[in-house]
Parts: C-alpha cells; structure tokens; sequence
C-alpha cells in the first residue's frame, strides 16, 4: 500500500527551491498584473519546500522509488558521425563542452571523475559504447543518480549528423520545481553543445567575420550595471602624483626581480583612507537605516585566459584595512595563476557566480536585484567599495567615468608624464588620471572633499611601499 511519508532534501535541493521561488515572487510583484500575480502565489510552493526540508513522497515505506527527469537537446553539424564520435571520446573533450557547470577530469579507462559547486563529486563509466552511434555513461555511486549519453544520427542526403545530448538526473521540487528545473538544464545542455559544435567546425579562415559566445559572466555584469544606473553619483577626476610610489616599485624590482602590484598600492591606499572615515562605505537598508561595516572589502578585476578568451574576473580583497600590501599583492597575484575557483577563500563565491551564470535570462534580473538592495548580501558577493582599471590596458593619461554599484568606487585612467612643481622647481611628474564616484544619496560633499584630499596624501607619500 502506498503511503505518503516525508522525504528529507538535500541541502543543494533546499538552496535551488528557495532561490527559485524568491526570484519568482519578485518577479511576479513587480508585474502588478494578473499574471504576476499567479507567478508570485506559484512562488510560495517552492519557498515552503525550500525551508521544510523535506516533502511528501508517496512510497512504499523502505523502499526508495527512483524519479528521474530526462532533459535533451539536439543540434546538427555537418560532420560524419564517425568523425564526431572520435571527437567526442576523447577525454577532454566532455570536460571541455561542461565548463563552467562541473570539473571533469580522466579517472582511469572508461572512468570520469565529476564535481559539480563545493560539495558533489562522484566517478562515472561508459556503460555502452557503439562507435560513431551511441555513447552512455552513469554514476558508479546510486546516491549521485546521475545518467548520460550522445546519440549521432547520420542525416541522409545532407552529409550531417544529428546530436543528440541527454541526461537523467533528478530535478528538485513539484511540478513548478521541475519545470524551471528542466528548463535550467535545457540551457546547460544546449550550451554544451554549442561548445562541442565550436570543437567540431571551427570558424572558416577566409569567412570575413567570426562568430564567438559571449561570455555569460558578462551578462551578469550587465544586470548589475543597469540597477548602478539608478543611483545619484557624482565623480570626481583628480591628478595624483605618483611618481614616488612608481619609483619604489622599480626599485623593489631591482633588488628582488619581483613586479609589485600597483593596483595592490592604490587598494592598500584606499582601504587606510576608508577605515579612517568609514561613512563613504554605508549603504542604505530600507528608507531610515544606514548600515555602515567596520571591514573594508574591496572588489576589484583580475584578467585571465580561458578557452583563447581574455576574461575579467571579480576579485574581493576582504578586510583590506587590516592587511598588508605584500598580503594583498600575494592575493591578486595568486588569483591571476591559480583563478579564483582554486584560491580557497574565494571558492564558495566562485561557485555561486557558476549557478548565477547558468541562470535563464528572465530569472537573472530579479536575483541580483535582490542581492543588489540587501547590505550585508551585495557585500558577501561585490565588497563594500571598489577598485577598477582601465588605465593598465594602455599609455597616457585619461579619466574614465564607470557606473559604480558600490557607494565608493575609484577608477584607474592612465599614467602620463607631465611638468610639475617641486620645492619650487618645475620637474617631470607621474600622474594617475583618478575618478572618485560617490553615491551622493549617502555621502555629502564635505565629506567626500575630506577623503579625497587624505587619499590624496596616502597615494602621493607612497604609502605600505
């Protein structure tokens, strides 16, 4: 007989079922309409099973009953299935095509090892292998419940072959759960894909254009710069003196061989400038309370190579006040080599900007809205102040004026060599092109006149140098 008796879930289950539904109910408040307001009373199912911990399985007591969903998608590439199946067995060429979503790595013959975020890992093997037909592969351990495999169908008349990509997994919460949950999969499919058709037919040397992906962590960056453009910023553009900074810098390196960071120079700078007046990183909770931290997290970029690709990754220096900057410069430096997924203190954001980037388009608006307008969430994941360089690309001076989502954001122009008055002499200078952006709904000018004049002071005196 069948009876229903509570299930537990499983902490990634909980997590995926509260965030779907929260992204779901702002979304469907924000509409104000009839439909929105469906979206929002379908929302309350996923958070309640989110926050339960556990759900109503009807199951014969003691034995587990299996619930797989399969999602697929297909694409067709003209290529011989032969050629295609090759291309496809070959070991990197999975891990390749799942970037992004998990680490894939060769355990031996016919083994994988996966892991998926901080916490999944499991081993596979290809259960049935057709050449230049049919590939599958499952899980070794049942708790991981996962199944996969390609198909490749010869099209007649066409010289392609038709792809076909499929998983078995299952998907957390009820109908509306697996719904979105198979739509999130859908996408993580097709991408894959896409990339495996990248490896297949790469782009024609004579064709007169590329096509290349546009890098998906660019359209998180995208959300978060349209909810920046709503805030009152004022900038300031000011010249700074740096040329006894820079002359310590080279002559570090003459000594030791060892590069300092500039950028490490200027966040060490701000990060002293701020914990002396700790007003310029509030940030508003509601319409009467200002939440002013007491650590000075600041988020700047590091570039990497990916996949050919040259890609920006934010980088968080959490408690700069509180470091040095050889620490920091050993931080920013080990994020360029290492990447941020393998620096131990940045997995856990690495592996949330993975889920955040696999998100369908229409659910990444309101989750960074909502990460945007809590205090204590936007400094988890974007630091209290920021650090931004566009000036390390290029020679000369120049200012740039950025969309800053924090309250205090400074951004590095360029460096230019110009006259300058010392001790009463005219002599050759360097100076940093520097833009502050204030929010003015937080900081008034007085205020901000005074930071700036003691950052000022900090940057020109080559301040932890």
């Amino acid at each position: 007989m069948a009876t229903a008796l509570p299930y537990p879930r499983g902490q990634v289950e909980r997590a995926a079922l509260a965030l779907l539904g929260g992204t779901l109910l702002t979304a469907g408040l924000k509409r104000r309409s009839p439909g929105g307001a469906a979206m929002a009373l379908a929302s309350g199912a996923l958070l309640v099973g989110g926050l339960r911990g556990y759900r109503r399985s009807s199951r014969t007591p003691g034995i587990r009953r299996e619930q797989r969903e399969a999602v697929e998608r297909r694409i067709t590439l003209h290529k011989p299935a032969q050629e295609l199946y090759r291309l496809f067995r070959e070991p990197r060429t999975l891990a390749r095509c799942m970037e992004g979503l998990a680490v894939i790595t060769p355990a031996g013959e016919d083994l994988l090892h996966w892991k998926i975020g901080r916490d999944m890992e499991f081993d596979t093997r290809f259960v049935e292998d057709r050449p230049g037909e049919f590939l599958s592969w499952e899980s070794l351990d049942a708790a991981a419940e996962h199944r996969g495999s390609v198909r490749f169908r010869p099209e007649p008349g066409t010289g392609g072959t038709e792809v076909t990509l499929r998983i078995h997994s299952l998907l957390p919460g009820g109908g509306l759960g697996r719904a979105v949950g198979r739509a999130v999969a859908g996408r993580v499919l097709a991408r894959a894909l896409r990339r495996f058709a990248r490896l297949a037919e790469p782009p024609l040397t004579h064709a007169p254009y590329q096509v290349q992906p546009f890098p998906r962590i660019r359209e998180l960056y995208i959300q978060v710069v349209r909810h920046a453009q709503k805030k009152r910023t004022i900038h300031g553009l000011m010249d700074m003196d740096v040329t006894q900074a820079r002359q310590r810098i080279r002559e570090h390196k003459e000594k030791t061989g060892e590069s300092l960071s500039f950028t490490a120079f200027v966040i060490t700078c701000l990060a002293k400038a701020v914990d002396e007046d700790k007003s310029v990183q509030a940030y508003r909770q509601g319409r009467r309370r200002l939440i002013v931290f007491d650590a000075v997290d600041v988020q700047t970029e590091v570039e990497r190579e990916e996949n050919g690709q040259k890609i920006i990754m934010p980088l968080i220096v959490r408690a700069a006040n509180r470091k040095t900057l050889r620490e920091i410069h050993e931080e920013i430096r080990a994020a360029q080599s290492k990447g941020l997924a393998e620096v131990e203190p940045y997995k856990p954001r690495a592996w949330l900007l993975s889920v955040m980037t696999s998100l369908p388009y229409f659910m990444l608006n309101p989750t960074v809205s909502l990460l945007m307008k809590n205090p204590h969430r936007f400094k988890q994941f974007g630091g209290t102040v920021g650090v931004t360089s566009v000036g390390m690309f290029g020679k000369g001076g120049g200012w740039g004026i950025p969309l800053a989502p924090p309250t205090l954001m400074l951004t590095l122009g360029g460096i230019a060599s110009k006259p300058g008055v010392v001790d009463g002499r005219i002599e050759v200078r360097e100076y940093l092109s520097l833009t502050l952006s204030i929010d003015h709904d937080i900081v008034d000018g007085a205020p901000a006149t005074r930071f700036s004049r003691r950052l000022k002071e900090l940057l020109e005196s080559g301040y932890g140098l």
